[in-house]
C-alpha cells in the first residue's frame, strides 16, 4: 500500500509536465565555425541527450521528494495502547428535557448534552470553559469505542471499533426513541455493554453510563425479566468491568412531588452503587463545564498494550528521491564545468 504525505503537491505536476516539453531554441557564439566541425554527430546527441535527461531526473525527484511518497510495511502493524470503552446512554423520553445549562447560560436537552461531549470525548478539543480533552486516538495511543442506547430495551448502535468519526455520526445522527419506549431498563443496557466489551477482545475494559434516572421497568414474563441493575453490576464486577457512572437529572424544582423526588434519590444512589460494586466511579453534572471535568478524569484512565489494525509501519522515500536529485546535479555541474566546457 502506498499512500502520499503532502498530496497538496500533486498540482506542481503539469507545470513539472510543461517544463519538460519546453524545449528552448540551442544558441552559442563562435568567432569561428571551423572547430564545431570537428564534432561528430554522435558526440552531440550523445551530450545533448545526457544533459536534458539529468535535467528532467532532478526535475522529477524532486517533486517526488516533495510528495513524500510513503510505503507500507503490510507485514508489520505497530503496537499502541489503547482500552475498549463501552458508552451507554439513556435515550428515554425524559432525557429530552431541556434541563442542562450549555456554554453561555444556553438551556439544550439532556440528551443533545450527552452527544456534544461525548463528541469531544471522542475526537478531542476545546469546550465551554476552556475544559480541553485530548480524545481518545492519538499518536501512541487508540481506544477502542461502542455505542449502546436504551430506554426499555438496549440497542448496540455501534461496536467496538476504531473507526471513531463514524461512531461519533452514528450518534449524533441517533433519533428518539418512539413513544412507547418510555421506561429505564438500566439492568439489560449494561448487560448489552458487558457482551460488547467482551466481544472486543481487549483485556482492559470500561461502561460509561450515561443516565437521567433509575432503573424503573420490569416485566412480569416468568423468565423474562430484566437484569436488575445490581445483577448487572455484579457481572461487571466479576469480568473487572469497572462501571463509571455520570448523572444528568439535575435537582427537582421546588414543587416536585414526594413521588419525584423519591425517583431521583433512587436514580443517584443507584448509580453510586453501581460504581462502588465495579470500583468505578459516580458523577453527577448537571452543566456542561461539570460533565468535561468528568470526562478529563476519565480520560486519564491506564491503557494496554494491542495490535491496532489503523497505525502501520511506513517507508519514507523522500530521501532516495533527494539523493538521485542531489547525485545528477552534482554530475550535470562536474560535467558542464569539465568535459562538456572544451572542445575537442
Amino acid at each position: 500500500m502506498i499512500r502520499i504525505a503532502h498530496p497538496e503537491y500533486l498540482v506542481l505536476g503539469p507545470v513539472l509536465l510543461l517544463l519538460l516539453r519546453w524545449k528552448p531554441i540551442p544558441q552559442i557564439l563562435f568567432s569561428a565555425f571551423s572547430p564545431l566541425n570537428q564534432l561528430t554527430k554522435s558526440t552531440k546527441d550523445t551530450k545533448r541527450y545526457f544533459s536534458t535527461g539529468l535535467r528532467y531526473l532532478i526535475l522529477v525527484s524532486a517533486w517526488l521528494a516533495l510528495l513524500q511518497i510513503q510505503i507500507a510495511d503490510r507485514h508489520t502493524r505497530i503496537p499502541v495502547s489503547g482500552i475498549a470503552i463501552m458508552l451507554v446512554v439513556d435515550v428515554s423520553p425524559s432525557m429530552e428535557e431541556t434541563t442542562f445549562i450549555w456554554e453561555g447560560g444556553e438551556y439544550i436537552s439532556r440528551l443533545e448534552a450527552a452527544k456534544r461531549t461525548l463528541k469531544l470525548f471522542v475526537q478531542g478539543g476545546i469546550g465551554p470553559g476552556n475544559v480541553s480533552l485530548s480524545g481518545r486516538k492519538r499518536e501512541s495511543a487508540t481506544d477502542g469505542i461502542g455505542l449502546v442506547t436504551f430506554a426499555i430495551r438496549p440497542e448496540t448502535l455501534c461496536p467496538i471499533t476504531l473507526d471513531h468519526a463514524s461512531l461519533v455520526q452514528i450518534f449524533m445522527e441517533n433519533r428518539q426513541r418512539a413513544i412507547l419506549d418510555t421506561g429505564t431498563n438500566i439492568g439489560d443496557a449494561i448487560a448489552e455493554g458487558i457482551l460488547r466489551l467482551e466481544q472486543s477482545g481487549l483485556e482492559k475494559k470500561v461502561l460509561i453510563l450515561f443516565s437521567d434516572g433509575e432503573h424503573n421497568f420490569d416485566l412480569s414474563i416468568p423468565g423474562r425479566e430484566p437484569l436488575k441493575p445490581r445483577q448487572a453490576a455484579q457481572l461487571a464486577a466479576n469480568l473487572n468491568i469497572p462501571i463509571y457512572t455520570i448523572d444528568t437529572g439535575g435537582e427537582l424544582p421546588r414543587d416536585a412531588t414526594i413521588e419525584q423526588k423519591k425517583q431521583r434519590a433512587d436514580g443517584k444512589k443507584i448509580n453510586q452503587i453501581l460504581a462502588e460494586m465495579t470500583k468505578g466511579k459516580s458523577f453527577s453534572a448537571d452543566n456542561a463545564n461539570e460533565l468535561l471535568q468528568v470526562y478529563q478524569v476519565i480520560d486519564q484512565l491506564g491503557r494496554d498494550s494491542i495490535l491496532s489494525f489503523s497505525y502501520r509501519r511506513y517507508y519514507e522515500t523522500y530521501s532516495y528521491f533527494l539523493m538521485v536529485m542531489i547525485g545528477s546535479g552534482v554530475v550535470l555541474w562536474l560535467a558542464e564545468k569539465t568535459v562538456w566546457n572544451t572542445i575537442p
